[in-house]
């Protein structure tokens, strides 16, 4: 859509997560988050009203790890039509 990367319609290995041991995979609407192992955080697609994390509206192509959150190592991830939650193996903080 609009450019950039192509769709692709079958399994195939994203380039910045190569490597790491992901642990689980939120869906939202427009955009995806993954979570590693080691409690790392990436998102990437639609950035409509923030839901990446990345402190802006822009969509990412390609996983991002969330700066953000570079301190917390997470234990879950979800996601909504425009909204991210992430909790963290420590509870809240």
């Amino acid at each position: 859509k609009g450019g950039g990367e192509p769709q692709v319609w079958v399994p195939t290995p994203v380039k910045p997560l190569q490597g790491a041991c992901v642990h689980a995979v939120a869906c939202g609407e427009q955009h995806t988050l993954a979570l590693t192992a080691a409690g790392a955080v990436y998102s990437f697609g639609g950035g409509r009203r923030g839901a990446l994390g990345h402190g802006g509206t822009s969509d990412v192509l390609s996983p991002r790890r969330i700066d953000g959150l570079a301190s917390v190592r997470a234990a879950s991830v979800a996601a909504g039509a425009y909204h991210s939650l992430v909790v963290s193996r420590d509870g809240a903080r």
